[in-house]
């Protein structure tokens, strides 16, 4: 017992999470007896069935989102009060504790356990993850506008439709991939942010920010704003502890419970019936904090709009946004990057490898949804980019010479400016700049071929 009377939080590994893309290890724990400190407050919902929800730290909202019934749709976000005005001194002593080279999770998961004892009774997922500093529509992730605004990373389910002219008509659970800021940026010092940029390149495990995963893909950053900013600097991933909690997975069981919990669509706990803790903590009603209706008044609050250097505002287009995201595990090019990169390389160098490619379909992407597998070409192209992988060179130089599709061509272009260092891509470039017509339609990509690079 501790001074208030209550219970300390108890923390219980539970599983070990195995590697799944943006998530290289993690560990699935319960929380009994959490103090309920990092938590969600909701309002009843309006008669449109919106509902607005703060995400509290210690009672300071560090954000606020108003979301309807519906998952494929994206909800609005706005800031909160700053979670430096919080005063947690448990995310004080995380910081200071995993402000080193990263071990593992057993050594990371020890040295947050102050920070996750703040949670709810629940089951969750610690996840040593690498995600994106972005909003998820191409913007800095620091960048962003304090009032209300709709982003389409907060989506559950991302309804795909005829995006880039494939016939899908269906959607793909979203990866908890993006990131809200919960701090200031008035507080930004650009001489932290060089700091770890230096660090970032010269340690192969760097300390980890830390995030909670709040609603569909988007994660509020918790502690390593600097981080962040550094990754971004770099066109790197942001290493990260992220929180995630668990949600049912439906399926029908004799005593009407879910027979498993998911963390992401490819990590889930089978809740077996021996598990009795579990169960108890599972079946524990989730208690709802009611706020008021009213719009918190952010007159006195530290957010400030402030203008990023180019080096920020430009880092969002190494990234993926959630489109992209959403389609890429549609076609589960994450799974299969290496293998679909090295077929490409070997044998989608020239015109003839483009139709063998289409007319033999190797890897079943006309099967799916009857598309064109010339189209999900691009997606491999923009993957190939946003990871800095030079392998795809000819194939890149073959689509855009064969001019198969004008959205393709442009995307091989975008590829092609990594090779500014190689005489055969300069000359290609040269070409279309010397040709009009070819100008006309591509020039505006390749003007930028020479245009200096920090």
């Amino acid at each position: 017992m501790n001074i208030w009377g209550k219970n300390m939080p108890e923390l219980m590994k539970i599983a070990k999470a195995g590697k799944q893309n943006f998530v290289k290890s993690g560990i699935i724990f319960s929380v009994k007896n959490g103090l309920a400190k990092l938590r969600k407050a909701a309002v009843n919902c309006d008669e449109d069935w919106t509902y607005r929800t703060i995400l509290k730290l210690y009672g300071t909202p560090l954000l606020q989102y108003e979301s309807g019934p519906c998952s494929t749709s994206p909800i609005r976000l706005a800031e909160g009060y700053g979670i430096e005005k919080a005063d947690c001194e448990e995310l004080k002593a995380v910081d200071a504790a995993i402000n080193s080279e990263f071990t593992d999770i057993d050594h990371s998961f020890e040295a947050v356990k102050p920070l996750l004892g703040l949670l709810e009774d629940g089951i969750y997922l610690l996840a040593d993850a690498e995600i994106t500093p972005t909003d998820g529509e191409g913007h800095f992730f620091w960048d962003i506008d304090p009032k209300f605004h709709f982003y389409d990373a907060t989506i559950n389910d991302y309804y795909l439709g005829c995006a880039r002219d494939l016939d899908i008509l269906s959607s793909e659970i979203l990866d908890p991939l993006f990131l809200y800021p919960s701090q200031s940026a008035a507080l930004f010092n650009r001489e932290r942010a060089d700091y770890y940029a230096e660090l970032f390149m010269k340690s192969e495990d760097p300390p980890r920010a830390i995030a909670y995963n709040f609603h569909g893909g988007m994660n509020v950053l918790l502690d390593g704003h600097h981080k962040a900013a550094a990754a971004a600097m770099l066109g790197q991933r942001l290493k990260c502890l992220l929180i995630i909690p668990s949600y049912e997975v439906y399926s029908s069981t004799k005593n009407g419970r879910s027979a498993k919990l998911g963390f992401t669509d490819k990590i889930y706990l089978k809740l077996e019936k021996s598990d009795a803790e579990l169960d108890e903590i599972f079946s524990l009603p989730k208690p709802i904090e009611e706020i008021k209706a009213e719009e918190p008044c952010f007159a006195d609050i530290m957010y400030r709009k402030r203008k990023w250097e180019d080096e920020f505002v430009n880092s969002a287009k190494k990234y993926p946004d959630a489109l992209t995201n959403a389609l890429e595990k549609h076609f589960d090019i994450p799974y299969r990057y290496d293998e679909i990169v090295q077929y490409l390389a070997e044998n989608v160098t020239d015109r003839d490898g483009i139709m063998k490619y289409k007319s033999q379909d190797p890897f079943g992407f006309y099967t799916k949804n009857g598309n064109d597998p010339t189209n999900v070409l691009g997606l491999i192209i923009k993957k190939a980019q946003y990871n800095s992988d030079r392998r795809l060179k000819q194939t890149a130089i073959a689509l855009f010479r064969y001019d198969y599709d004008y959205m393709l061509s442009a995307d091989s272009l975008r590829y092609l400016m990594m090779f500014r260092d190689d005489s055969e891509v300069e000359e290609m470039f040269i070409g279309i700049v010397a040709d009009a017509s070819v100008y006309d339609r591509f020039g505006h990509i390749a003007a930028d071929f020479w245009e200096d690079i920090a």
